[in-house]
């Protein structure tokens, strides 16, 4: 896995959608879900992680503390990202 890469698309993902979710080998999954934790921590927010193994191996992230204003002050601070108005009913 290419972590950098991944974890930085995966962050723009959980911003944008307030939700990800990786197919990644078991053997991934606790550095995958730290290194999300690590992002989000930086920029003030607050997410829950987990993973699944069975015929699909998953790892999952959302957004579980935020408002507009965290986010629109995380994306202050990343030039790659720009807001993403949630659908309705989401």
């Amino acid at each position: 896995m290419e972590h950098s890469h991944t974890i930085r698309s995966d962050y723009e993902t959980l911003l944008r959608h307030r939700s990800v979710v990786r197919e990644l080998p078991a053997s991934e999954h606790q550095m995958w879900r730290s290194l999300l934790r690590r992002e989000a921590r930086a920029d003030g927010l607050g997410i829950r992680t987990g993973s699944a193994v069975g015929n699909h191996e998953v790892v999952w992230a959302v957004l579980v503390e935020w408002t507009p204003d965290r986010l629109q002050d995380a994306a202050s601070r990343l030039s790659w990202w720009s807001p993403v108005e949630p659908r309705a009913g989401d």
